[in-house]
């Protein structure tokens, strides 16, 4: 049983990656009101709403920080909340769409998402000339013709880039 909950509670951590306040100043906001369902909209088709999930996760992280914290202090409807979350955000993770709407603002997915205490935005990383270096990498798909791209090196990750990859398709990278 602890195993299945020590996966659990590592899958939560990584996907629920708002803070307490971070999740507290969307929720409270006029964006966030509007963010995921209705109580009659989600009652009606017997489903967990996101605001109840957003109270649910700030009550969870108050009271654990650690898996063995939350083995002792969560309750099973904390584990079975936990269990929905990382079952929406896996899901809605899944689903092609912008994070934007034509006019700029946050779309229904970003809202459904951050409702859900997941900010995709956060996976955005920024590079600067100073830390990182251009890597050239080949490699072939499968099909015909092969595709190129340049990804950035930060310090010395490029090896585990490498290898994280290669299990993917294979890659040739050279220093540029």
């Amino acid at each position: 049983m602890a195993d299945k909950k020590e996966v659990l509670w590592k899958n939560w951590k990584t996907l629920v990656n708002m803070s307490v306040n971070q999740l507290e100043k969307f929720l409270d906001s006029e964006e966030g009101s509007e963010a995921g369902l209705s109580k009659k909209e989600a009652s009606k088709l017997d489903i967990s709403r996101g605001r109840d999930s957003a109270r649910a996760i700030i009550r969870m992280k108050r009271s654990a920080s650690s898996f063995k914290q939350a083995l002792e202090k969560w309750s099973d409807n904390d584990w079975d909340w936990a269990q929905k979350q990382v079952s929406f955000i896996s899901r809605m993770k899944a689903v092609k769409g912008r994070y934007s709407d034509d006019k700029g603002g946050k779309s229904r997915l970003l809202l459904s998402l951050l409702i859900w205490g997941h900010d995709p935005r956060k996976y955005k990383k920024t590079w600067s000339e100073s830390d990182s270096t251009m890597v050239s990498a080949n490699f072939s798909t499968g099909e015909p013709g092969v595709r190129s791209f340049i990804v950035k090196k930060v310090k010395n990750k490029t090896k585990k880039f490498a290898q994280y990859f290669r299990e993917i398709i294979p890659l040739d990278i050279k220093n540029q």
